[in-house]
Formats: C-alpha cells, sequence, structure tokens
C-alpha cells in the first residue's frame, strides 16, 4: 500500500523535499516524547512507542496483543469502548485528532496516573479498523497549576503589600493588602 502524505491530494506536502520514507517516519514516532499506541479494532495493541513503553513500564514484547484497558483504570473502560467506538465511525478524508479525554491510566507495578487520551484515525479505507492512541502524563501539569494557584493565593492573603510593576511602570498585579 502507498503511503499518503497528508495535504498532497492538493499538491501539497508537509515536506520539503523528498518525502521521509517509512522507516524514518517510523523512527519519529519512536522518539516521540508522547507515548503512542495503534489498536485494532478489538481494542489490542499493535504498536507502542519508547514513550509508551517507559510510560506504563511495559517491554513491548509484553504489551503487544494485550488489551488497551490493561493500561486504564476500570472506572475508564467503557468510556475507552465509546470513545474508539465513535473514533471508528468517523469518516476518513484526514488523519486527525478526534477525541480527547482525561483518564486514570495504570503503570505495570499498580501506580496510578491521570492522563490525557487522545484517539486519531489515520486516513485509509474505510475498511480499515486501527486508530492511533497518544497518551500525555497530566499530573505534572496538574501539580504545577495547583501549586500557581498556592502560591497566587498566599500573595492575595499576605498581611504584606505586593506589587508586580511591568517595564513601562504600570502596575501589572496588587495584591488585596496592597488595594
Amino acid at each position: 500500500m502507498a503511503m499518503r502524505i497528508p495535504g498532497a491530494d492538493d499538491g501539497e506536502t508537509p515536506f520539503a523535499g523528498e518525502p521521509p520514507t517509512v522507516a524514518e517516519l517510523a523512527e519519529i514516532v519512536d522518539i516521540c516524547d508522547d507515548a503512542i499506541l495503534m489498536v485494532d479494532g478489538s481494542r489490542h495493541i499493535l504498536f507502542v512507542n519508547q514513550s509508551a513503553q517507559k510510560l506504563f513500564g511495559y517491554d513491548r514484547a509484553e504489551i503487544l496483543g494485550k488489551p488497551l484497558e490493561r493500561l486504564l483504570h476500570d472506572r475508564d473502560h467503557d468510556e475507552l469502548r465509546r470513545l474508539l467506538a465513535t473514533a471508528r465511525r468517523a469518516p476518513t478524508d484526514n488523519a486527525r485528532i478526534l477525541a480527547r479525554r482525561v483518564i486514570a491510566a495504570l503503570r505495570r507495578d499498580g501506580c496510578g496516573f491521570s492522563a490525557e487520551l487522545a484517539v486519531a484515525k489515520p486516513a485509509r479505507g474505510d475498511d480499515d479498523n486501527r486508530l492511533t492512541v497518544i497518551v500525555r502524563p497530566i499530573n505534572e501539569r496538574q501539580q504545577t497549576e495547583r501549586l500557581l494557584r498556592l502560591k497566587s493565593d498566599a500573595l492575595d492573603h499576605s498581611l504584606t503589600a505586593f506589587g508586580i510593576v511591568g517595564l513601562n511602570g504600570q502596575f501589572l498585579y496588587l495584591n488585596r493588602t496592597y488595594l
């Protein structure tokens, strides 16, 4: 099967010069920071990149062929099935992210973590049920946001007047005590 290049139908290509080989594209996907998996119509894992192995704690050989549900908390299994079924029914005209959800993921050792799960249906024939699943942990982001809120609250409720002035001399922030 020939490699379909998004945008090539309209004469445009995302590549300057000669398009990369399938092996080169596979290498790019394998070293991507996000966990990338491909699943079949039965939700069995067909591909995992290095980041997915690292994130979930499984070697490639241990997880290939296993159900995707193994990587999620039980409470998210039904939502996953609905999400993937909806994605499979989407038109195949363009490869794109079809849905994003925050889910409770599980590492091999049983430790849970919050993650954003995105589902994409690469542009292929309608008879192809494979989907791409991208998983990005959000615990660090949530912790950073929570820490920023705590610091902001601490500044707002401080007994010491506090303000931030921009380079142009304009006040950018004044806490409640300052006001």
